[in-house]
């Protein structure tokens, strides 16, 4: 826990992250409540409910929370705020992939997948440059 209290944003890197997790869940929170609703209202089963399902109770959550404590300038926040970071970065890249690959390229979702995995890649890395240890500097 030391170490998390050494560590510093610059409020520029905290509000943008802040921002950006406060975009995905505005855009992903509702698309992923409303992909299943189709399979739902037909009674068929779809493989689509696991990851709506464990992005909505575990990841949206944990997006939340960090933003809150991103903007309460918690030091808990600049470790909370790489993770979610990264973790933006795979969850985009990984659909905006099951997105071009499709048979059927759904383009509105394509491009959003692929726009949010560019600035989640690169809000990570200038956070990753601009993570400071208090002690050190």
């Amino acid at each position: 826990m030391e170490k998390v209290n050494d560590a510093s944003l610059s409020k520029g890197i905290r509000i943008s992250s802040a921002v950006f997790l406060i975009m995905i869940l505005v855009v992903l929170a509702p698309t992923w409540v409303l992909i299943p609703i189709p399979y739902i209202q037909r009674n068929v089963p779809s493989n689509v409910y696991a990851v709506p399902i464990l992005d909505s109770t575990l990841y949206f959550p944990l997006f939340g929370i960090t933003v809150v404590k991103l903007l309460q300038q918690k030091p808990i926040a600049n470790l909370l705020a790489g993770i979610m970071l990264i973790k933006t970065v795979t969850v985009c890249l990984s659909w905006g992939f099951a997105e071009w690959r499709s048979t059927v390229v759904d383009y509105p979702m394509a491009i959003i997948s692929s726009l949010l995995t560019v600035v989640s890649l690169i809000l990570f890395i200038i956070y990753i440059f601009k993570l400071e240890d208090k002690v050190e500097s």
